[in-house]
C-alpha cells in the first residue's frame, strides 16, 4: 500500500482521499488522457521573479541540492467540471498522486518526470497542486529521503508530513510542517501557484497549446533576518581596575559590547499549509499552534550558535584576548547579528492570531543578553588580561499591527539604547530583480518616462544641503526636510512603494514624513500616467544632531497586480551608470 495512504488511513474522515491517493492507476500514469497522447503535460517552475529554468532557488540550498530535492505534484481531473466545485475525486480521476518532478545532476535541461502524464481532450480539466522540497514516499512517515537532502523526522530537516484539508467537502493536498529552532536544519517551504498567485486549478488544453504547467513557487513562511547596533559609547568606561603592579597608559585599555544570547520568542511550533490558497500569493496556514500541538507552549528560536563572530562573547578569556581584532563588537554601525548572514524562518503570524489569555498567542519578542568587556594591555610587557561585566538582558517586542507575513522577508533592526532594546521591522522582497516576470518568456519591464526621473525641488520648506552632490547620487540633509517628485508609468496596475535601507551609521537615522513633517511608515501610491499619478515623497532626518555619518538607499520597488515585486533601477536621471539609486546623508554635527 502506498505510504501516503497509510497516514491518511489514521484519519476516518480522510478515507475517501485514502482510497484515491492510493491508486495504482495514478502512480503508472494511466489516468485519464487523450488517445493519441500527442500532447504531453510539462513543468517550468519559477520562484519570485527569477525564472528557475535552471533549477529552484532559495535560501540556503544550492542549485545541485535542489535538483535532487525537486518538488512534488498532484493533479486530478475533474472532467467539464471545476475541481472546486467536485467531491473528492474518484480513484480514476487521479492523475498525479505526488509525483517527484526534477532535473538530472547538472543538468540543463528542462524539469522531468516519469512516466509521463498526458493532457486531456480540449474542454475538459486538470487541477495541479505543487509544493517543494519533494517528500517521497517513504519520506511520509520514515523520512528516508535520496541523498538524506531532506527528512520528515527531524533528523535531516524540519519534520514535514503530506496529508490533506478538506474544504466543503473537496480534498486538497497539505504540508504538516513542524518549526525546527536549530537553523541548521530550517527546510524552506513553497507551494505553487498560477503567475496570479492562485491556485493552478481548472486548467484547459485550449489555454497550454504546448503543454507546460508554469508554476510560480511561492514562499510560504516568512523569514527574519536580524541586525544589531548601538547608540551606546562604551570605550571609556572600562571594566575592572588596572591589575596590581602594572602600568598603563590612558590608551592601554579597550571596552566593547559583545554580545551573549539572542532569542526570537513566541513563535507557532507546527501548522499546516494547504496547498489550494485562497487569497494571491498568500500562503493557506490553517491549525497553527506551539509545540507538540500545545497551545500555550510556543516556540523559541535561541540564535545563539549562530552569533556573528564580531559580537560574540562566548569565547574563553585566552581566545578573546588573543582574536580582540575580530571582536568589533555593537557599535554604531550596523553589524549582522547571525553567521552568513542567516535568516530564521517562521511560521507566518498576524495580530488576528493574538489573545489575552494565558495560553493565547503573545506578541514575537526578541531578548538579547549582552556583556561589556575589557581588554587591558600591559604596554611594556604587552601582557593582556580580559575583563567582563555583568550580563545585561534586553527585551523588544514587535508592536501591535506588525504581521509576519509568508512569502516575506523582513529585516530586523535592534538598537541598544541605554537598558532598553529597540526593534523596528523593514519589509523588504524575498528575492530581488530588475525585471518582473508574468511568464517566463515575457519580461514587463518598468517604465519611467524622461520627465518622471527623481527631482528634488526646492520649496520654502524643502530644500538639501549640497546640491551639486546630486550628480554622485547623494543628497544631504541635516537639519532640512527634503521632497523628492517622480512618475513611474508601467507597469499597468501596479503599485510603488518607498523605502530606507541603511548603509552606514545608525539605522534609524532617517524618517519618511508627510506633508505636515508626521513621520509616517511606508509610503506607496499607484503606477500610471497623468498627473493624478505623480508620486511623491516626503523624509527627513530622525534627529537634527548625530555624532557619526549616517547613511541610507532611497530604495524604491514596484509590485504588480499579480503580486511580483521588483527594485526600480531606472528613477534616477541619466548619470553614464554611475549610480541607479540615490543615498541619503546626514553629516557629523556635533
Amino acid at each position: 500500500m502506498h505510504i501516503l495512504s497509510r497516514h491518511i488511513l489514521t484519519h476516518f474522515p480522510l478515507l475517501m482521499l485514502l482510497l484515491t491517493l492510493g491508486a495504482c492507476s495514478s502512480d503508472n500514469g494511466d489516468g485519464p488522457q487523450p488517445e493519441s497522447r500527442q500532447t504531453a503535460i510539462a513543468f517550468a517552475p519559477k520562484v519570485g521573479d527569477e525564472a528557475t529554468r535552471a533549477g529552484i532557488t532559495y535560501a540556503g540550498n544550492d542549485i545541485n541540492t535542489l535538483n535532487k530535492s525537486g518538488f512534488g505534484v498532484f493533479c486530478y481531473y475533474s472532467g467539464a467540471s471545476n475541481y472546486s466545485s467536485a467531491t473528492a475525486p474518484a480513484a480514476e480521476s487521479v492523475v498525479m498522486n505526488n509525483v517527484k518532478v526534477s532535473r538530472p545532476d547538472g543538468s540543463t535541461e528542462n524539469w522531468q518526470y516519469d512516466p509521463k502524464r498526458f493532457w486531456p481532450s480540449a474542454g475538459n480539466k486538470l487541477s495541479f497542486f505543487a509544493y517543494a522540497p519533494y517528500m517521497g514516499e517513504a519520506s511520509v512517515k520514515t523520512g528516508a529521503v535520496p541523498k538524506t537532502t531532506y527528512s520528515s523526522d527531524g533528523v535531516n530537516g524540519n519534520k514535514m508530513e503530506l496529508t490533506s484539508y478538506v474544504d466543503n467537502g473537496v480534498y486538497y493536498p497539505a504540508i504538516n510542517y513542524y518549526a525546527t529552532a536549530t537553523l541548521a536544519d530550517q527546510n524552506d517551504l513553497l507551494w505553487g501557484t498560477d503567475d496570479r498567485g492562485v491556485p493552478f486549478a481548472n486548467a484547459d488544453i485550449a489555454k497550454y497549446p504546448n503543454g507546460y504547467i508554469y508554476f510560480q513557487m511561492c514562499h510560504a513562511l516568512a523569514r527574519l533576518q536580524l541586525y544589531i547596533t548601538s547608540t551606546e559609547d562604551y570605550s571609556s568606561n572600562p571594566i575592572g581596575s588596572v591589575p596590581d603592579g602594572w602600568q598603563y597608559e590612558k590608551s592601554g585599555y579597550e571596552t566593547r559590547l559583545l554580545v551573549k544570547s539572542v532569542t526570537i520568542g513566541n513563535q507557532y511550533g507546527q501548522g499546516t499549509l494547504v496547498l489550494n490558497n485562497t487569497e494571491n500569493f498568500t500562503p493557506r496556514w490553517v491549525n497553527k499552534t506551539g509545540t507538540d500541538g500545545t497551545a500555550g507552549k510556543w516556540l523559541t528560536f535561541d540564535l545563539t550558535s549562530n552569533l556573528n563572530t564580531a559580537i560574540n562573547v562566548n569565547v574563553n578569556d585566552d581566545n578573546l584576548a588573543n582574536d580582540w581584532g575580530t571582536h568589533t563588537g555593537v557599535t554604531k554601525d550596523t553589524t549582522n547579528l547571525l553567521t552568513n548572514n542567516l535568516g530564521v524562518l517562521v511560521i507566518p503570524k498576524v495580530r488576528a492570531d493574538l489573545g489575552s489569555g494565558d495560553t493565547d498567542m503573545k506578541h514575537t519578542t526578541v531578548t538579547v543578553v549582552s556583556q561589556r568587556v575589557t581588554l587591558w594591555t600591559n604596554n611594556t610587557t604587552r601582557e593582556k588580561v580580559i575583563r567582563r561585566g555583568d550580563e545585561i538582558t534586553r527585551t523588544a517586542t514587535l508592536a501591535d499591527g506588525q504581521d509576519l507575513l509568508g512569502g516575506h522577508s523582513y529585516r530586523v533592526n535592534l538598537n541598544i539604547k541605554a537598558k532598553y532594546l529597540e526593534l523596528t521591522l523593514l519589509v523588504q522582497p524575498w528575492t530581488l530583480d530588475e525585471t518582473v516576470f508574468t511568464d517566463v518568456n515575457k519580461p514587463v519591464t518598468i517604465t519611467v518616462p524622461n520627465n518622471g526621473k527623481l527631482n528634488w525641488p526646492h520649496t520654502e520648506n524643502y530644500d538639501i544641503d549640497d546640491r551639486d552632490s546630486l550628480s554622485k547620487g547623494l543628497v544631504y540633509i541635516n537639519s532640512h526636510h527634503a521632497t523628492g517628485t517622480f512618475q513611474i508609468t508601467a507597469p499597468q496596475g501596479a503599485t510603488w512603494t518607498a523605502s530606507l535601507v541603511p548603509v552606514k551609521g545608525n539605522d534609524n537615522a532617517f524618517v519618511f514624513t508627510d506633508d505636515q513633517g508626521n513621520i509616517i511608515g511606508t509610503p506607496s501610491g499607484e503606477v500610471g500616467t497623468g498627473d493624478d499619478h505623480m508620486g511623491r515623497i516626503y523624509l527627513r532626518a530622525a534627529n537634527l544632531t548625530t555624532s557619526v555619518e549616517n547613511r541610507a538607499l532611497l530604495r524604491f520597488y514596484v509590485k504588480t497586480a499579480g503580486g511580483q515585486t521588483a527594485i526600480v533601477r531606472n528613477l534616477v536621471p541619466e548619470n553614464n551608470g554611475k549610480f541607479t539609486e540615490y543615498q541619503i546623508v546626514q553629516r557629523i554635527n556635533q
